[in-house]
């Protein structure tokens, strides 16, 4: 294994200021960088991404600064999306020229590298991490399945597989705890033989179609601000967002310019989505009701025509991964902060503590212990695994990326947990969860 950290080239945007204005956007550059995959927060709050050139072939590591390395070893071969895993490790598909593909495990911690058999899975090629802890992982063979990261199974056992039945694109895990999959229109599951989303139970790999609509070609999946998925789409008259209310089983359309061809996609700090429009020097920004359009570019920016990725990271800024020519990683400001939706009255990152009214708190990109006081409190839990503790009041506590533990207060609260493994608890009062992996004291 080889570690190369390089100085990032800062190529556009300058250094940032103090509050960055939204959609001002500061693009890096090193010698062999080549981002044309997947890029996510880790759980030390720097970036990584897939960089699957010939020059270097391994993950990519930046720092919120722009200080970029490159981790690789003999084995990789065309890295291409990853995750955090349920162990803190980064999980990643390693498609492989042979037909024989990997997915391949990297330690932050030792900086060292493990390679398993995707089993069935020719070609691997989205992943993404269950519930349980476990990563699912879509490719060739029209298969997806699942692979243990440790605890529930020894980390590299392949677990439950399920038939696709078809050439399957991003793979999620929705505010419901199961698996989405989009599938392309070239087999038949459960009599579905059109474009569809499919939800697959990450315990059994039991798999239920549904059908789009419409004859569209569903892209990235992200989950939006607003709780439901979300996917970019071509193929009508138009290019679109599709938003996919589960409870109901229904789909919207939100039709975009005709020169938008939508790719990454990822809900905002600031309530909004985001994506990137392919071909272009452009990212866009929409509200969940599918309004406010608008796009933000810059010099030395190029997404090309290959899958691009876009997330959203520490310090209330987007990270987007930009494969074209040049091959650029940019950062985009988003502000001011918000939580759900809402403007930040408590911005712990500065110092600022809760007060005794009708707070709405934002953690910091460290480990927080938050305790909301009287008021019907809003809080976002930053990203480092936090302890959010209810007052008096109806409050709403929102999980973030990591682990956290979300205490309701007395009153009627709302739990919500994040991308880590939560832990929600009840107190007096009728409070309500979801997203939890554990709870105690809520029905």
């Amino acid at each position: 294994m080889l570690a190369l950290t390089l100085l990032a080239t800062v190529l556009a945007g300058g250094a940032p200021s103090a509050r960055a204005a939204t959609g001002d956007i500061t693009v890096f550059g090193a010698t062999g960088l080549f981002p044309t995959g997947g890029i996510i927060e880790g759980p030390d709050g720097n970036l990584y991404f897939t960089n699957p050139g010939s020059t270097v072939s391994g993950i990519g590591e930046m720092t919120p600064a722009g200080a970029i390395t490159f981790h690789t070893d003999p084995a990789m071969d065309t890295p291409s999306d990853l995750t955090v895993g349920g162990d803190g490790n980064i999980w990643f598909t390693n498609t492989r020229g042979n037909n024989t593909g990997q997915i391949g495990r990297f330690d932050l911690t030792t900086d060292t590298f493990t390679f398993f058999s995707s089993g069935n899975v020719t070609f691997p090629f989205k992943i993404a991490t269950a519930p349980d802890g476990s990563v699912w992982f879509t490719g060739g063979g029209s298969v997806a399945r699942r692979m243990h990261t440790g605890g529930t199974g020894t980390a590299g056992t392949l677990g439950a597989s399920t038939n696709t039945g078809g050439s399957t694109g991003d793979i999620a895990v929705g505010p419901d705890g199961n698996m989405w999959i989009t599938k392309a229109q070239n087999a038949n599951i459960g009599g579905v033989t059109a474009h569809s989303l499919l939800r697959v139970n990450p315990t059994t790999g039991d798999t239920t179609p549904f059908a789009l609509p419409q004859d569209v070609g569903p892209r990235q999946l992200a989950i939006g601000p607003d709780g439901n998925l979300w996917f970019g789409h071509s193929g009508l008259a138009q290019p679109g967002l599709m938003r996919y209310v589960i409870a109901t089983n229904t789909f919207t359309n939100f039709n975009l310019p005709v020169d938008s061809n939508p790719k990454g996609l990822t809900a905002g700090d600031d309530g909004n989505l985001w994506f990137i429009r392919g071909n272009t020097d452009t990212i866009g920004r929409i509200s969940p009701t599918g309004t406010g359009y608008t796009t933000f570019t810059t010099a030395n920016l190029d997404f090309g025509p290959s899958t691009q990725e876009i997330t959203q990271g520490p310090g209330g800024r987007l990270f987007a991964a930009a494969g074209g020519s040049p091959r650029r990683i940019a950062r985009v400001a988003i502000d001011p902060p918000t939580c759900k939706g809402q403007p930040v009255t408590v911005d712990l990152s500065k110092g600022e503590t809760p007060t005794n009214g009708d707070d709405v708190i934002l953690g910091t990109d460290g480990p927080d212990t938050i305790n909301a006081l009287d008021g019907n409190d809003l809080v976002c839990a930053g990203n480092r695994g936090d302890v959010v503790n209810g007052g008096p009041g109806n409050d709403t506590l929102l999980g973030f990326r990591g682990k956290d533990t979300l205490n309701g207060g007395p009153g009627n609260d709302t739990i919500v947990g994040g991308k880590g493994r939560d832990i929600c608890r009840g107190n007096a009062g009728t409070d309500t969860a979801r997203t939890c992996e554990t709870r105690g004291g809520i029905p």
